[in-house]
């Protein structure tokens, strides 16, 4: 139920975290924020998946509707 789009603005934040406010610091203060630009990128683009309420409803609604 929109992980995708919520996932973009923490993927902001953390590009904001590591590129504008730690952009003197050494790597070893950027690598956090950025890992974690990371994970939200990556589920911005695939999605909660089998994990969602999304496929929950959907497969519980489907089974029920296949049963009738």
């Amino acid at each position: 139920m929109g992980t995708r789009l919520a996932a973009i603005p923490l993927l902001i934040t953390m590009l904001v975290a590591a590129l504008i406010h730690h952009i003197d610091d050494p790597f070893r203060k950027q690598e956090l924020p950025l890992l974690y630009a990371s994970i939200y990128f990556f589920i911005a683009l695939a999605g909660a998946g089998k994990l969602s309420l999304d496929h929950w409803i959907h497969q519980r609604f489907h089974r029920q509707a296949s049963l009738e």
